[in-house]
């Protein structure tokens, strides 16, 4: 890049030039190439440049080429109502590096005109579907299989979403599941959650919201009367009748159909599934009538009724004592069992109270004959239990002492 000067001559005395140098032109660069570099999908080239291959001097510079990949275009696929799509995507068709990830886009899911609807409306597949008339849930399989009914009572509760499990079970937490293709609901709101397999044995489910709101008619049970002591159950038509019998005269009883207050009132209840029978004490009592009726329908309700009756004197087994022997003598009524209470030294309010004379003595004995032998001098009660002339059963207690 710079000139040069031929060999010249001067004085070392004086300085004169003898012989002038000439100036010689500069020789100029020798070129030299620098290659291209192609540039890749994820590395940078080089365009061509140039430079001195004495001085290396750089003549022409190379310039840097971006990396880039050749974009090409991933299809999207589309949901269907149960298999998943993904969107649009871009991957270079050079590396086959993905550019643009595919998202997935969630299954549409069916789609149905109305609740009673049993086909999707996109693809035609069959699902269960309930349908509910007064009480009575009914199960409509549509012919398929792996049923089962979750009903959520969500009475007065807010769900967020029907269609989300969780949230139907933090509302009702002590759902029940069914099986089977009909049962009944109680009065209420509820979200029915019905799950079956569909065609392809994939486990579908969907959320029906329901109110059940419902007043049956009144069943006509069994008729109960009294005269005097003596109860009479008209069965009505009903089967599988039977009465629980409460003596509740003096007891807090504030609810009758309540069984916790009724056992309490009374422990000792008695129970009889045939009529008429006779009531022992005047009182008032409660009959808990339990039945069923022609489907089967079980029920069960409570009369209070009040007994006063003075008996007209009629045959009645007599108690005598031979020794330490206890006997009876039926007097013509039917026996049928005699329990004995040693009572010596015991106070017993009332000896027709079932529950006095086992407080007196806890160890009673019973017995089916007629003739009883004990161990202990004293007061004994004998309560025997017959059947009257009428027909009618009938409870006495007798006191007697042995020697």
């Amino acid at each position: 890049t710079a000139t040069g000067l031929t060999e010249g001559k001067h004085c070392d005395v004086c300085g004169e030039v003898l012989v002038a140098q000439e100036v010689v032109p500069a020789l100029g660069h020798t070129e030299v190439i620098d290659a291209a570099v192609a540039a890749t999908c994820t590395t940078t080239g080089l365009t061509e440049g140039k430079h001195c291959d004495v001085c290396g001097e750089v003549l022409v510079a190379q310039e840097v080429i971006d990396a880039s990949h050749t974009e090409e275009e991933i299809p999207a696929v589309d949901a269907t109502c149960t298999e998943t799509g993904l969107t649009a995507g871009v991957k270079c068709s050079a590396c086959g590096e993905i550019l643009v990830a595919q998202e997935v886009v969630d299954a549409k899911g069916h789609s149905y005109k109305n609740d009673a609807a049993t086909e999707c409306d996109v693809c035609g597949a069959a699902r269960a579907t309930v349908t509910v008339v007064d009480d009575e849930v009914v199960v409509n399989t549509n012919g398929l299989t792996g049923i089962k009914v979750h009903t959520f009572n969500i009475t007065g509760k807010d769900v967020a979403d029907i269609n989300v499990w969780n949230d139907l079970k933090a509302a009702d937490p002590n759902f029940k599941s069914y099986s089977k293709n009909a049962f009944t609901l109680a009065n209420g709101t509820y979200v029915l959650r019905v799950q079956y397999d569909d065609a392809d044995g994939v486990m579908q489910a969907n959320s029906y919201p329901v109110t059940v709101n419902y007043t049956p008619a009144p069943v006509e049970g069994p008729v109960i009367t009294a005269e005097e002591n003596v109860v009479n159950v008209n069965a009505n038509g009903m089967n599988n009748v039977k009465v629980h019998v409460f003596y509740i005269e003096g007891k807090d009883v504030t609810d009758i159909d309540n069984w916790s207050q009724l056992t309490t009132a009374d422990p000792n209840f008695m129970s009889y599934s045939d009529s008429p029978f006779a009531l022992a004490q005047n009182g008032k009592y409660v009959l808990r009538v339990q039945y069923t009726d022609a489907e089967g329908e079980e029920y069960v309700e409570s009369h209070e009724i009040t007994i006063a009756y003075t008996p007209v004197a009629t045959t009645v087994p007599e108690v005598n004592v031979n020794g330490k022997t206890i006997n009876i003598d039926a007097k013509g009524t039917e026996f049928y069992k005699a329990h004995i209470f040693y009572v010596e030294g015991k106070e017993v309010a009332d000896t027709n109270s079932w529950s006095d004379l086992k407080e007196a003595d806890p160890s009673f004995k019973s017995y089916k004959k007629t003739s009883a032998t004990v161990k202990n001098s004293g007061d004994y009660i004998v309560r025997i239990e017959y059947v009257d002339e009428n027909g009618v059963e009938q409870k006495i207690s007798t006191l007697v002492t042995v020697q």
